[in-house]
């Protein structure tokens, strides 16, 4: 169990009256009981977590690798934990088919062959999917695997994966539904790269060159030979006596392995940028160079390897690369694929591309739908009425960088770098630029108020623009902030912004035309932490700081006093807000919900670990919607919130000691009950969970989290409802 933040609940009690619980969620800021259901977690509750489940997850990210079917005209390009399969018969027109494969985290390899596709899925380890019907592929098996799965190249009945710090790992497929890992070997580096000749595996080991293990007994592979490349070996292709090594900052190095035992390098081609990948079809080596584009170099004589033709792919990172006829398919960092024709190798062009999701940097919720700032792909309206399948129903692609969103009625304010950009959402599948205007420095996110919007400026500005005409808005002035701004909160008349590693910027905006910095809550003891998001509600700013969420008493705007702070094991960049209860999302750590009904006294309620790192988050009613870098976007249910206690009716206390329970449990009989009146223990979402009996009851086998006690009181007709924490 993860290390979690010390429980401490003030003890709150009621009588209900009626026979059975009210399920129940929070309206935001007001505390609303409005009736809802909640079903058991089931299999999306990992077992290191409380009160969380995974709904529902919209997949995204960068792209690192790429595979083809040629015989079908079909290219698999993965993006964050996805596999887009594409229909490519027209390499001028890509065509999505689906994006159904959903792996457990990157796809940092993936190999396909007879219809199956196996992918190397990180810490999500070695996936194999049946993709003979493209348009829904279905997951046949999976092997956990020690390390990281990087790559993986199949060969008869066995897959070979590439596992970053745990080196080779063998695993047999003979049955697809049943995969399981047969041998080893832990290489001394990283293990990047695998590919497979005759019975000898190339593991491209990055600070440990290029590695050659026999596999003639996939159950004890063994290391017959190795050459120490002068850089960073991520990948090599290996073709008759020679294996050619893409070495990052060295280019392509070339190495005669006609004797194993005593590899040694007979040529080189250093590229202007990083080599990631490398394929070679007849005369030519194919370099995925990075920002510096696909590099083609002719290799007829592997001494004196020589460049023939390069292609720009406007200085993206191009990660993989397939060739597929007389096109090369290169996988694009930032969630996109490029189609490179190089029927003519002296004279590559790129004949097509397609352009995925990227990176969410912020995430505003509206309804059913939610609006997310997609990094290299602008804004993206996702469908959420139904949190168990998001749906992407519309899309604008900003011609900047889009870091943060913000709704106000029908338009969506997109913090675009270069510019704000207005977009109209009246109709969500088809949003439209309405206007744009240029801040004063490079913007990261704004916030509508009125006929104004405010701007958090990543060079240190608070910039104010008048929106009363959305399609042409106006900077009317700009306040200096102490360091580069990465959010903005409005509220009264002041506007609240994180400003890096100098905290909490307090600026008096009653008059928009002469925005005043009025107050300034600086970091723990002077320490500079990073304060990427703020959220206010009331007299209270929670503002993230490093490792904790600072809780803020704004009462005094011109005088900002931290009351308390939320500890999370991770790192804290992004937090949302829904009634009494506080979302954070944790790089390391997942999602953490915290019950800050008593803001001087925060207390953790829920937490959901995510594969990768948790960055924007948001909530809304029962949802926390969580991006997980470079894999997804998480829809989280938290339903610790499920059981209301009420706030109006007479307390009765079925309990003989603290609120905060170790083990045992004990009650104490409610005056003037029957004998036979039960008393149960229900889990937070209302379900009876186990019976309790006067005494001390043994909870040693519960999970820890959020209980209730239901006990019958007087008259034995009505119930009393107390709140207890298990805790280990």
């Amino acid at each position: 169990m993860k290390h979690r933040t010390s429980l401490f609940v003030a003890l709150v009690l009621c009588t209900v009256q009626a026979q059975r619980l009210n399920v129940v969620g929070r309206s935001a800021g007001h505390g609303t009981i409005t009736s809802r259901a909640v079903s058991s977690p089931g299999d999306a509750v990992p077992s290191d977590s409380l009160n969380c489940r995974q709904v529902g997850i919209w997949p995204f990210g960068p792209s690192r690798s790429v595979a083809a079917d040629s015989a079908n005209d079909r290219v698999f390009n993965g993006a964050g934990s996805s596999v887009y399969i594409f229909d490519v018969s027209d390499s001028t027109d890509p065509i999505e088919l689906t994006r159904a494969v959903q792996a457990q985290d990157i796809v940092f390899g993936m190999y396909y062959v007879s219809n199956k596709l196996y992918l190397a899925a990180g810490i999500g380890d070695l996936e194999i999917w049946d993709v003979s019907a493209p348009a829904s592929p279905v997951k046949l098996g999976s092997c956990s695997l020690s390390g990281t799965a990087h790559d993986v190249v199949v060969d008869g009945d066995y897959a070979y994966v590439a596992s970053y710090d745990a080196g080779l790992r063998i695993v047999d497929i003979s049955n697809p539904a049943s995969p399981s890992e047969v041998g080893s070997l832990n290489t001394a580096g990283y293990a990047y790269g695998v590919t497979k000749v005759g019975n000898l595996a190339y593991v491209s080991d990055y600070d440990n060159g290029l590695r050659i293990i026999t596999v003639v007994n996939p159950a004890s592979p063994s290391e017959v030979g190795s050459y120490n490349t002068s850089s960073y070996a991520y990948n090599a292709a290996v073709v008759g006596d020679y294996a050619y090594i893409a070495d990052y900052d060295d280019g392509l190095r070339i190495v005669d392995v006609g004797d194993s035992s005593r590899p040694s390098e007979v040529g080189y081609y250093d590229t202007p940028g990083e080599a990631m990948d490398v394929l070679v079809s007849g005369n030519y080596a194919y370099v995925a160079d990075r920002v510096q584009g696909l590099r083609i170099l002719d290799v007829s004589d592997p001494e004196n390897p020589l460049s023939v033709g390069w292609c720009d792919t406007n200085e993206l990172q191009i990660h993989g690369i397939v060739k597929a006829g007389n096109c090369v398919y290169v996988a694009n960092y930032a969630g996109s694929f490029r189609i490179v024709g190089v029927s003519d190798p002296t004279d590559p062009q790129i004949v097509g591309h397609y352009s995925a999701q990227s990176a969410i940097h912020d995430i505003a919720i509206d309804g059913n739908y939610a609006y997310v700032a997609n990094l290299y792909g602008g804004l993206r309206v996702l469908d959420i009425s139904n949190p168990a399948a998001p749906l992407e129903v519309g899309c604008y692609d900003t011609p900047g960088e889009a870091y943060g969103v913000n709704k106000t009625g029908d338009y969506v304010y997109v913090g675009d770098g270069s510019a704000l950009r207005i977009i109209n959402v009246s109709d969500p599948t088809n949003p439209s630029q309405t206007g744009w205007c240029y801040p004063e420095g490079y913007l990261i996110t704004a916030v509508k108020d009125g006929n104004y919007a405010y701007g958090a400026d990543y060079l240190g500005w608070l910039t104010v623009f008048d929106v009363t005409n959305p399609a042409s808005p106006t900077k009317i002035t700009s306040c200096a902030l102490p360091m580069a701004a990465s959010d903005v909160v409005k509220s009264g008349d002041y506007v609240y912004i994180a400003t890096q590693d100098s905290g909490l910027s307090v600026v008096d905006v009653y008059d928009p035309n002469n925005p005043i910095l009025i107050g300034r809550y600086d970091s723990v003891s002077g320490a500079k932490m990073v304060c990427e998001h703020v959220v206010v509600s009331g007299d209270y700013a929670y503002l993230t700081e490093g490792s904790t969420v600072a809780i803020i008493d704004i009462s005094s705007p011109a005088g900002p006093t931290k009351v308390a702070i939320f500890d999370v094991p991770g790192y804290a960049a992004s937090e949302g807000l829904f009634g009494d209860y506080l979302y954070v999302g944790a790089y390391g750590a997942g999602l953490r919900v915290a019950d800050i009904s008593d803001p001087t006294n925060p207390v953790e309620i829920g937490y959901y670990p995510t594969s990768r790192r948790a960055g924007a988050t948001t909530a809304a009613g029962h949802y926390g919607y969580v991006w997980d870098s470079e894999t997804c976007l998480r829809i989280i249910d938290f339903y610790g919130g499920g059981v209301e206690e009420g706030k109006s009716l007479q307390p009765r206390s079925p309990l003989s000691s603290a609120t905060i329970v170790r083990g045992v449990l004990r009650l104490q009989a409610a005056a003037g009950s029957k004998p036979q009146a039960l008393s149960w223990l229900l889990d937070a979402g209302g379900r009876r969970v186990m019976r309790l009996h006067p005494g001390p009851n043994d909870v040693k086998h519960l999970s820890p989290g959020v209980y209730f006690i239901s006990s019958p009181g007087s008259p034995a007709s009505a119930r009393s409802i107390q709140r207890v924490v298990l805790t280990r």
